[in-house]
């Protein structure tokens, strides 16, 4: 266990510190001090930043509430501090249009950093690729990477990058199937995620129930 740990819980109120932690280009830069003991030096080199701008990022956090000082490190000169988020969990209750549209910012700028990384495993355009939408032999809406109308991409060829780019518009499940599912998709992120590595990924696994007036493709 790091210095300073805890498993205490923090709700957000404050609308200024509940943005940090509510949109996804913010939290990038917070996110590193969430339950664990960096200084601001690390978080920099962390997050790609420069050190000054780091500095000024870290004095807004403790404004907003959402950042302590755990403990200083002597060294000649000034000794240097080390930070931890206020919890180990922050909550920050969502509701009302407002939270809403919040999420929606959250959700897409993943998607356009999903699209920026489609990119960038395929060269940037060195490919002719393209969007293949059908229905496949279940019948069920698909869409997925092609290198032309009539053939499909497969990513998990040999030599290939690690990506998985598929949407399944509808899959029907009992609610026993449904929930082995989760737990299945919930395992392999559990098992994969703790890993390090060299190169940093996006994974987005959606499975939600959909209500039975909305809109539907035929």
């Amino acid at each position: 266990m790091e210095a300073g740990e805890s498993s205490s819980v923090h709700v957000v109120r404050d609308p200024e510190a509940a943005r940090v932690l509510t949109d996804a280009a913010q939290l990038r830069y917070f996110a590193p001090f969430l339950a664990r003991d960096r200084t601001v030096a690390q978080v920099a080199e962390e997050t790609g930043s420069k050190l000054n701008t780091a500095y000024v990022r870290a004095r807004r956090y403790l404004e907003l509430g959402l950042l302590r000082v755990v403990r200083e490190e002597r060294r000649a000169g000034r000794a240097v501090k080390v930070y931890r988020s206020v919890a180990d969990v922050l909550y920050v209750p969502l509701a009302g249009p407002v939270d809403l549209e919040n999420y929606l910012r959250w959700n897409g700028f993943w998607e356009r950093e999903i699209v920026k990384g489609l990119l960038y495993a395929h060269g940037e355009g060195s490919r002719r690729w393209g969007s293949r939408v059908y229905r496949d032999a279940e019948g069920v809406l698909t869409e997925s990477l092609a290198l032309g109308p009539h053939e499909n991409y497969d990513a998990t060829a040999p030599g290939e990058p690690a990506m998985f780019n598929r949407f399944h518009d509808s899959v029907y499940l009992d609610y026993p199937d449904a929930k082995a599912f989760q737990r299945e998709l919930d395992a392999l992120m559990r098992k994969y995620g703790s890993r390090g590595g060299a190169q940093r990924y996006i994974l987005r696994l959606n499975l939600v129930p959909v209500p039975e007036d909305a809109e539907v493709i035929p």
